[in-house]
C-alpha cells in the first residue's frame, strides 16, 4: 500500500479540521460559489487577523484571480455581512 506524501495528508487534515469550524466552513461555501470558473486552481488556505490567503496552483493562476479580485471582494462582502475578510492574499503553493 502506498502511503500519501505528508504535505498531502497534513492538507487532509487541515481542510477536514477548518470544514468542522463553522466560519471556515463557511469561507469555504462562499468560496466555491464565487470562483466557479476557477475552482480548480484556487482554494483558501487560511484565515488570520482578517486576511484571507488564498492557495493557487501557480504564478498564472496567481495573476487570474488578482484580476478578479475586486468580483471575489464583492462575493465575499454579500455572504459576510460582518466584514470577517477584510483582504485577500494569494500565494503559490497548492
Amino acid at each position: 500500500m502506498r502511503e500519501k506524501p505528508l504535505k498531502k495528508e497534513l492538507k487532509s487534515v487541515l481542510k477536514e479540521i477548518q470544514n468542522k469550524n463553522a466560519e471556515g466552513g463557511k469561507i469555504i461555501t462562499a468560496w466555491n460559489k464565487i470562483t466557479e470558473s476557477f475552482i480548480e486552481h484556487a482554494e483558501p488556505g487560511a484565515l488570520k487577523k482578517r486576511v484571507l490567503y488564498v492557495d493557487v496552483d501557480d504564478s498564472d493562476w496567481m495573476y487570474i484571480c488578482s484580476l478578479k479580485i475586486e468580483k471575489i471582494k464583492d462575493g465575499l462582502k454579500d455572504f459576510f455581512k460582518q466584514g470577517i475578510i477584510e483582504e485577500i492574499k494569494f500565494r503559490v503553493g497548492r
